[in-house]
């Protein structure tokens, strides 16, 4: 395996086809949704790097056996969250048994996390090596007509579309700062015309010219879900 490829978004933005149309690349391996359960991992390596932590790693008395923070000083940070992305990646990523250049998955659970996205996206780049971001954007009326986003409350609506163009600027925001590791693709421009995800493809490293047919069988394959 060469790499990771996650492809970052929210709700009813056409991100399954980007799913499809990446995961049909040969090598690629590309999950789909899974709760935001790399949230979880997140989490825990943000407890264990918290100041509070750090200050308690630097008491010699914490090598005592009736400290309350016994042991902290022996928990290996880094590898602690090696390992797991590595548990992560075979468990939850779950490639088929045969051989991948690129794995990774597609999320769309990140429109209540905005305050954190850019630092869980560096979390994601540190511990999952090489890794892309593909950041999947369509205009934000149009998606508010899509799916369950028509049947929401009228009420809470403006709060909604808030959320997802704070989205769409966080995620500018670090692609703007990690340009080489990142790129943002638009639903409306690529449906429209299909040439203009040649850009992605050179972003990922192949050959646009060799899965224009896929990329075509994708855009007339109806989702219904």
């Amino acid at each position: 395996m060469t790499g990771y490829v996650f492809i970052v978004t929210f709700g009813r933005t056409g991100s399954t086809l980007l799913q499809n149309i990446i995961g049909g690349i040969d090598g690629y391996h590309i999950a789909g949704e899974n709760n935001d359960a790399l949230r979880g991992l997140y989490l825990s390596y943000k407890a264990l790097t918290a100041p509070e932590v750090d200050e308690k790693r630097g008491n010699p008395d914490t090598s005592r056996r009736h400290h309350p923070w016994h042991n902290i000083r022996r928990v290996d940070r880094e590898r602690y969250m090696r390992r797991l992305a590595e548990v992560f990646a075979a468990e939850v990523i779950a490639p088929p048994p045969r051989t991948h250049r690129v794995i990774g998955f597609r999320e769309v659970r990140y429109l209540h996390h905005q305050k954190t996205l850019g630092d869980y996206l560096d979390f994601m780049a540190k511990f999952f090596r090489p890794a892309k971001f593909v950041f999947n954007a369509r205009a934000v009326d149009d998606v508010m007509r899509s799916g369950w986003w028509r049947r929401q409350r009228a009420a809470d609506k403006p709060r909604t579309k808030a959320a997802m163009r704070g989205f769409i600027a966080c995620a500018q925001d670090w692609h703007q700062a990690h340009p080489r590791q990142s790129i943002i693709v638009d639903y409306d421009r690529y449906t429209e015309n299909p040439q203009t995800l040649s850009a992605l493809f050179d972003f990922l490293g192949e050959d646009f010219s060799r899965y224009q047919g896929h990329i075509s069988d994708c855009l007339q394959q109806r989702l219904n879900y």
